[in-house]
């Protein structure tokens, strides 16, 4: 018969060390550093949104002038009658001008126009160049600095000229006196291109737009 073997039992023992990451965590001094860098990060991004912002009103009231533009030379010829585009001076604010709208005469009587669009207004701080040099399409147009009475705002100023079915517009054949420049209000009367406008041009003999942006 074999002899018995002997049966050593030992107790193994097993002690639980936490996880490092299980540990860790944030310490007052740096939930302060976190949220002072994130305070940081917040300062240095708002003059970049705000000039974003500038930049994206500037381009919105640059297509802004060149859709009601190119929507006047469509009802002209949709319409078959003329179809005036007036800008607009408001009474109050910016001395610059600030809206636009649609007008056409009476299918009864050519002589009295009246309003076929709502009035376009440009975003806050933007307007068109009110000088000769930037905006001189204000300056040679039929009709320049006009006061009257537009419906829903009161007396108001403006600067107009026509789309004629055809598709042409009663301005001068000139490639100088037939675009608009869209700035910042604080540029308004400024003679020279400032740092950043939006120039709308209108060829007179066919009524086509082109915008310009730099």
């Amino acid at each position: 018969m074999d002899a018995l073997t002997p049966v050593v039992c030992r107790t193994l023992t097993i002690q639980f060390v936490p996880s490092r990451r299980l540990r860790a965590a944030f310490s007052l001094v740096e939930l302060i550093l976190v949220l002072a860098l994130i305070s940081i990060l917040v300062t240095l991004s708002i003059p970049l949104m705000h000039n974003i912002t500038r930049g994206n009103s500037l381009t919105r009231a640059g297509q802004t002038v060149g859709d009601q533009l190119a929507l006047a030379r469509q009802e002209a010829a949709g319409r078959n009658r003329p179809v005036q585009v007036r800008f607009i001076k408001f009474p109050t604010g910016a001395t610059g001008y600030r809206g636009m709208q649609l007008w056409a005469p009476s299918p009864t009587n050519i002589t009295v126009f009246a309003p076929i669009s709502r009035i376009a207004i440009l975003p806050e701080g933007v307007v068109l160049a009110r000088t000769s040099q930037l905006s001189p399409l204000l300056t040679s147009a039929s009709v320049v600095d006009k006061s009257e009475t537009f419906p829903g705002i009161g007396p108001v100023t403006y600067c107009a000229f026509r789309f004629r079915p055809g598709g042409s517009t009663d301005l001068a054949f000139s490639s100088v006196n037939n675009f608009v420049t869209v700035v910042y209000a604080k540029d308004e009367a400024a003679e020279t291109p400032p740092a950043n406008y939006f120039a709308v041009q209108v060829d007179p003999v066919n009524g086509r737009t082109r915008l310009f942006q730099p």
